[in-house]
C-alpha cells in the first residue's frame, strides 16, 4: 500500500497486486475500488480486473 505513493513504473502493476491482497484478506470493497480504478483507466491487467469484478457483483 506504500508504494501508491510513489509514481513510477510499477505503480500499474502494484495496483493490481494491493487489490489482489485486499482480496486475500477479505478486504472486498477495497479491492473492489481497486480493481474499478484499473478498469477505468485501462492500466496493468485492466481485462482482469473486469472479470474479477463481475466475479465479485454477487458478494
Amino acid at each position: 500500500k506504500q508504494h501508491q505513493n510513489v509514481q513510477d513504473d510499477f505503480y500499474a502493476r502494484s495496483r493490481w497486486y494491493l487489490a489482489l491482497a485486499y482480496l486475500k484478506n477479505d478486504q472486498i470493497q477495497e479491492s473492489i475500488a481497486v480493481l474499478e480504478g484499473i478498469s477505468k483507466v485501462k492500466s496493468y491487467n485492466y481485462v482482469k480486473a473486469r472479470e474479477l469484478l463481475l466475479s465479485l457483483e454477487g458478494l
